[in-house]
């Protein structure tokens, strides 16, 4: 029977984006990783407004207009790194989030940075650790050049599975913030 592996990239804030092309572009990322892996056979990526149903093994990765549009600092507080920085991934205990940041970049440069994150998320590897391993998993990654690697699918093959439970809050958390985007280019906001 033919075993489906589930990626949400999860829209809280409503953005305006080009998912369809996202979530094609995340899937190309994922399809080797898949026929690498033993239990799944196929990769279903799909964007999301509304908070998931989830497996534990399953990956979310919210997907926000930029930094200061982030959701996952709701619950595990704000990164320390710059405004600089493509996506976020933290954690605690096995609840995991990660975000990624749109930051008007075309899809398939966006799909590096789910990678990478989702990366983070699975394998639970803190920066110097995941970074220095290079491929999709580098550092500073650059999103023209960067290319998916064997060691990258490997990686993220080995890890796949790992029951660490991605938190579906950064829905609520804007709910409860009471203000949804809806303009990702509009850095006044509508204002």
């Amino acid at each position: 029977m033919a075993s489906t592996y589930n990626i949400w990239l999860g829209n809280p804030r409503h953005a305006g984006y080009r998912w369809q092309e996202l979530c094609e572009q995340v899937w190309k990322l994922f399809a080797p990783v898949i026929k690498k892996h033993k239990h799944f056979d196929r990769v279903c990526v799909r964007s999301t407004k509304e908070k998931p149903s989830l497996l534990p093994h399953e990956l979310l990765v919210y997907v926000v207009p930029g930094l200061s549009h982030g959701v996952i600092a709701a619950r595990f507080g704000s990164s320390k790194k710059g405004e600089d920085q493509y996506g976020y991934t933290q954690w605690e205990g096995a609840e995991t989030g990660a975000e990624v940041y749109i930051r008007q970049l075309e899809p398939q440069h966006v799909a590096k940075f789910v990678f990478h994150e989702a990366l983070h998320a699975k394998t639970h590897l803190d920066g110097p650790a995941l970074h220095s391993k290079g491929g999709l998993a580098a550092g500073h990654l650059d999103y023209y050049d960067a290319v998916l690697t064997k060691d990258d699918v490997a990686l993220m093959s080995k890890h796949l599975s790992n029951a660490y439970t991605p938190w579906t809050g950064g829905f609520d958390a804007v709910t409860s913030q009471g203000k949804i985007d809806t303009n990702t280019d509009d850095p006044l906001e509508g204002l």
